[in-house]
């Protein structure tokens, strides 16, 4: 009887002591996924961002290269500044002149009181002498809120004024719109100042000041995130707790959010817990079928005999019960499609990467790369052709790397290599390599001028120190990638930034 409740209890315990486990497992991948959520918005933002800024800076350069006379030529209508007729979401070019004369790409004519040198984009500009993105203004012609992305012009050395594009809020806000978001989870934007300037759950919020909502309990938490690259934070919106993981900009004072209610949290946690339900039933099947065995046995054999086959059932139990949470934690880590890592796992790998560095002083070079086009791949051959061609590239790309190289799918058919104590022009070689083996691998791609499927490059390669961050050595990179393809794409880009 007492060696029969010894193996009841026993057998209990590991019940209890695996759910624990298992619930702080599930938790853990619960947050991991609204952390690779955050960080995937934060990047196809910041890639929008940038976009805008390469548009201007592109635009810069060409006026650069004219003569004075030929530029201010035309007041209205200005051919030098019809960069935005293709985007709906920039409303003009223009340039304030350094003699108070004003250029734009339409018809607007600015009042007669109106001194470009005395705007906010034209004064932080020039005081910056770089491209800047302005605070959050009232647009005098359309009535929306809106920033400016401007820049000093110099034609033949001498400064002539700033170029500027202007971006409304309300537009901002449908860009944000259009990022993919799961379906409880909602997205934000603050300036450091709390002026929300964007926001997908609750629009008419734009404008407003996240300190004076009166649906926000205690807003003075906000200040703090700024002070952080990273954090993840608790507080109640209209009485409902909401759970919230925030992320800094790069370049930029702004703060973008992902939140959910908590409620919300739990519930999805729930459902992710089949798992343990199951695993908690296996067991007590375990322990039932323990329970006939002894019945059966206990006049057959001695109390010696029965203990010691006792333990060994209980050692197989836990031997099951390590498998299924080295499974657990193994799908938690890999691409369920490519069988290669995941973003939350190459998040967790280049933080270990970069804290090792800090100390020994190494290198860290970035390799990430795009399938081109691979939107028109889809829509052309079909999802399932668009699958096998990830799988095949990334079944190429492992065949050139190094036992040591950590490879990872970032982001749909974006993909990842990071290496530690390896130089800028190694990672070079093995990006030229992966350019041409996917290109030699003669894929078809129709609707491409290369008709075959190719991948555009960016490279980047940094020693961590304190002033330094994850976040801008993963843009800087990003960045390299996206002039990649704007050069032409097939091709390998260093990042501005690398050592």
């Amino acid at each position: 009887m007492l060696l029969g409740l010894t193996i009841i209890i026993a057998t209990i315990s590991i019940i209890t002591l695996n759910s624990l486990k298992i619930n702080v497992e599930a938790k853990r991948i619960a947050e991991i996924e609204m952390v690779n959520e955050v960080s995937d918005v934060l990047v196809r933002f910041t890639k929008w961002v940038s976009g805008k800024i390469v548009m201007l800076e592109t635009s810069k350069e060409i006026i650069q290269n004219v003569d004075y006379d030929t530029l201010t030529n035309r007041e209205n209508y200005n051919d030098y500044l019809d960069i935005g007729k293709d985007d709906d979401l920039i409303s003009v070019a223009y340039i304030g002149l350094e003699n108070g004369g004003f250029l734009s790409g339409d018809d607007w004519i600015p009042p007669e009181d109106y001194d470009a040198r005395n705007r906010n984009w034209y004064i932080e500009a020039v005081e910056k002498s770089c491209t800047t993105i302005s605070d959050v203004y009232l647009d005098v012609d359309s009535g929306e809120n809106a920033i400016t992305i401007s820049s000093p012009i110099y034609i033949s050395n001498r400064f002539i004024g700033v170029l500027g594009i202007d971006i409304l809020i309300p537009d901002l806000n449908e860009k944000l719109n259009q990022l993919e978001l799961n379906t409880d989870t909602y997205a934000y934007i603050l300036t450091e100042e709390g002026i929300i300037i964007g926001h997908t759950l609750a629009p008419d919020w734009i404008g407003k000041n996240f300190y004076e909502l009166e649906a926000i309990a205690d807003p003075t938490f906000i200040g703090s995130l700024f002070d952080n690259e990273h954090e993840n934070v608790t507080y109640k919106v209209n009485d409902e707790e909401v759970f919230a993981v925030t992320r800094m900009i790069p370049e930029s004072n702004w703060l973008i959010g992902i939140a959910m209610k908590s409620k919300d949290v739990f519930k999805n946690y729930y459902i992710s817990t089949g798992t343990l339900i199951l695993n908690a039933f296996f067991l007590l099947l375990i322990l039932t079928t323990i329970g006939m065995i002894y019945v059966y046995q206990k006049s057959m054999v001695s109390s010696n005999e029965i203990l010691e086959s006792r333990n060994n059932e209980l050692s197989e139990a836990y031997k099951t019960i390590n498998d299924i949470n080295e499974q657990l934690d193994y799908k938690s880590k890999i691409d369920a499609m490519t069988k290669i890592y995941n973003r939350g796992s190459f998040d967790e790998e280049l933080e270990s990467y970069w804290n090792d560095s800090l100390v020994e002083k190494k290198e860290i070079t970035m390799i990430l790369f795009d399938i081109d086009n691979f939107k028109k791949y889809n829509d052309y051959y079909g999802h399932v052709k668009g699958d096998q061609v990830i799988k095949e590239i990334c079944d190429q790309v492992r065949g050139l790397l190094e036992p040591e190289d950590f490879f990872a799918r970032y982001g749909g058919e974006e993909f990842v290599v990071i290496r530690h104590d390896n130089t800028l022009e190694q990672a070079e070689k093995l990006g030229s390599n992966i350019v041409k083996t996917i290109y030699n691998s003669n894929m078809e791609h129709k609707v491409t001028p290369y008709g075959r499927v190719t991948v555009s490059i960016g490279i980047n390669s940094i020693i961590p120190e304190t002033d330094k961050t994850i976040g801008h050595f993963i843009y800087s990179t990003d960045i390299a990638m996206y002039q990649a393809k704007e050069k032409g794409k097939n091709q390998v880009v260093r990042a501005m930034t690398s050592n």
